[in-house]
C-alpha cells in the first residue's frame, strides 16, 4: 500500500511534516493543570455565579432565539414555548435556563 492511499495522506503533505516534527511548550501554560506546568500561573476559582436571570427574560431570549432558529415556523415556536412556561416542566427544572436549554 502506498503512502497516498494511507488516508489520503502524502509525505511532502505540510500537515504531515507539521504532525512529525517534536512539539514545543504549549503557546498558554495557563491552559493547563500547575500539575502539567508548574511555571504557568496558579488556579483561581471561578467567579461566583451572579444572580439568576428571571423566567420573563429567559423566555424572552428563548423566543428570539427559536424566531432565528426555526425560520419563524411560528406553530413550532408556539409548541416550544408553551413547553417552556408548562407547569409540569417548570416543576421539574425550576431554573429558566436550564429549562429553555431542554
Amino acid at each position: 500500500m502506498s503512502e497516498q492511499d494511507v488516508r489520503g495522506a502524502r509525505r511532502d503533505d505540510r500537515a504531515s511534516a507539521w504532525l512529525r516534527e517534536p512539539s514545543g511548550p504549549p503557546a498558554d501554560p495557563g491552559r493547563f493543570t500547575p500539575d502539567l506546568y508548574p511555571a504557568g500561573p496558579p488556579l483561581v476559582p471561578a467567579p461566583a455565579a451572579g444572580h439568576p436571570l428571571d423566567d420573563r427574560a429567559v423566555g424572552d431570549d428563548l423566543a428570539t432565539f427559536l424566531e432565528v432558529h426555526l425560520g419563524g415556523n411560528r406553530a413550532r415556536i408556539d409548541v416550544a414555548l408553551e413547553r417552556f412556561h408548562d407547569e409540569r416542566v417548570v416543576e421539574r427544572l425550576p431554573d429558566a435556563t436550564v429549562r429553555a436549554g431542554s
